[in-house]
């Protein structure tokens, strides 16, 4: 891992000193006050440090150097000053005398060799991972949470976390997630870490284990128990479904071809009354799911060959055959549970 500040190029010609850290336990802490204090240590002169990183895991962050990582400046005075940071011991001299002029220096060559096989090493933690992985997401607001990879475009993964009561939908470089392909089925759980993979009583994880698989409906979702028909049940299923595909990434003309698809196969059994139903849930839990879009016309405006309008949304139904209107018939309008009528009785 490199830390830069300024005009780094200037100063490839310049040998490394050894900058010692108190704990090296301590050192992804210390690394990151380092490059939050290297502007106001260095000011103008530029700063290069080195800390060769040899594992990372959950709560992980081995140095294969121990307490010690590489850094050069030419401005040595500001090299001194970061003894300043707090976790940082100092320039590591001759015989630990402690004089500025005994500093040890170390040629560039063994420590481009070091980067080298840093550069190796955090290429393979990412190697293998494709679509069904199980991986642990090395950094960012979710850092070391586990999830299954449900999609990878180019060099970018959406990892799905699945907590206990919800699912978080993360999009990650795929060489920020750590392979954990070989964690046992019965073990793939968001918080995995040394302690589970140890647990002998894996029925404990039971209520944590969670599948990516579009989910099947319940009995009472299809309508055959006495909790079908309550209020809200009806959209209930396309709810559900436009709500994943979006969590998923799916872009609008996708998530409508989804809902078309399970309408017809009949994985959404319970139909919508009406087809404005639709469009306005896609538009609802795509908007949520893309918080970038601040209303669907800008959803038209950012994406206009992925947007969907309410025609399109009638036309990709009456092909499929579905036989929903596009609007509730004038006889059949509040007379369901949610009418004014029955709200008063």
């Amino acid at each position: 891992m490199f830390i830069l500040h300024g005009d780094t190029p200037s100063i490839k010609s310049k040998s490394w000193r050894i900058l010692e850290l108190r704990n090296e336990l301590t050192a992804e802490g210390v690394l990151r006050r380092i490059a939050e204090e290297a502007p106001a240590i260095f000011r103008d002169s530029p700063m290069e440090l080195f800390a060769p990183v040899a594992r990372r895991d959950c709560g992980v962050y081995e140095l294969a150097t121990g307490a010690y990582v590489f850094v050069r400046s030419d401005n040595f005075r500001a090299l001194l000053r970061l003894k300043t940071v707090t976790g940082v011991a100092g320039l590591l001299t001759e015989s630990d005398s402690g004089r500025s002029s005994d500093t040890l220096t170390v040629d560039d060559g063994y420590v481009q060799d070091l980067a080298d096989k840093d550069q190796r090493d955090f290429e393979q933690r990412s190697a293998g991972i494709g679509v069904g992985s199980f991986v642990r997401i090395l950094d960012g607001e979710v850092r070391d949470f586990c999830g299954t990879v449900a999609e990878i475009e180019q060099d970018r993964a959406t990892v799905v976390v699945e907590l206990l009561t919800k699912k978080l939908i993360v999009r990650s470089p795929v060489h920020n997630l750590l392979n954990l392909d070989c964690v046992a089925k019965g073990k793939r759980v968001f918080f995995f870490s040394p302690l589970v993979d140890e647990l002998q009583e894996a029925d404990l994880l039971v209520p944590f284990l969670h599948t990516t698989v579009p989910p099947t409906f319940t009995e009472a979702e299809r309508g055959e128990t006495e909790n079908a028909g309550k209020p809200g049940s009806r959209e209930s299923n396309i709810t559900l479904l436009l709500r994943r595909e979006a969590q998923l990434g799916r872009t609008p003309r996708e998530m409508l071809a989804a809902c078309v698809a399970g309408l017809r196969s009949g994985a959404v059994p319970c139909r919508p009354k009406n087809l404005a139903i639709v469009f306005s849930t896609l538009r609802v839990e795509f908007l949520a799911a893309n918080k970038q879009h601040k209303n669907w016309r800008a959803v038209r405006h950012m994406i206009p060959g992925d947007a969907v309008t309410l025609e399109d949304v009638w036309a990709a139904c009456e092909t499929a055959k579905l036989g929903i209107p596009r609007e509730t018939p004038a006889d059949l309008v509040a007379q369901d549970r949610r009418s004014r009528a029955k709200r008063r009785a």
